[in-house]
């Protein structure tokens, strides 16, 4: 009896952990997809001719994300110049594409998520 349960209990357990693992990665990138989109749009920022900068291309490690409202608003923060740093917002539409949000967006509101907080020294 316990031969014939032992197959079936190993399953479980495999079962258990990989979901536990899907859900532990999943939970950690939720926002990837509005980050990336972010972080993106920076980029694209950075390569216009006459963009004072000191960095090529920003990095998602090099720049501090703050998601509010559940995604709908996206906060990036990023040294552009030695001890210069900027921020822009931006806003999540219907279709799932970004664009430029004023700072009233932020403004004494909570970040739901936060990435990179050490990388600005409030």
């Amino acid at each position: 009896m316990v031969k014939r349960l032992l197959p079936l209990i190993l399953i479980f357990v495999a079962t258990f952990a990989l979901l536990s693992s899907y859900a532990i990665y999943r939970n950690g990138t939720k926002y990837t997809d509005e980050i990336n989109q972010a972080i993106k749009l920076e980029n694209e920022d950075l390569e216009a001719p006459g963009v004072e900068k000191d960095i090529d291309k920003l990095e998602r490690s090099d720049a501090k994300i703050e998601i509010f409202d559940k995604g709908q608003f996206i906060r990036i923060t990023y040294e552009i110049r030695d001890n210069d740093f900027i921020t822009e917002g931006y806003q999540k539409l219907k279709d799932g594409s970004l664009k430029f949000a004023g700072s009233e967006h932020f403004d004494n509101k909570e970040a739901d998520y936060i990435e990179n907080e050490d990388i600005v020294k409030e």
